[in-house]
């Protein structure tokens, strides 16, 4: 998830700084607005909390089937 953002941001940049002639004639594209640091770094830090969560969520669960299965 976190890659697939990336990516995304690397592409509205690259779009942004466009040299590329077969490219809209190498202009730069600036319909798309470029994404803020802190806006990625939040987005970065949501993900890993909501995993994280997720993680210790299921590891409680498994660990009380186990209590329940003795």
């Amino acid at each position: 998830m976190i890659l697939a953002f990336i990516g995304v941001k690397l592409l509205i940049h690259a779009l942004h700084k466009n040299e590329l002639p077969f490219i809209n004639g190498g202009e730069p594209i600036t319909v798309i607005p470029e994404i803020p640091i802190w806006l990625s770094l939040l987005f970065i830090a949501v993900t890993v909390a909501v995993a994280t969560v997720a993680s210790l969520r299921k590891r409680r669960v498994a660990e009380r089937e186990a209590v329940d299965r003795v």
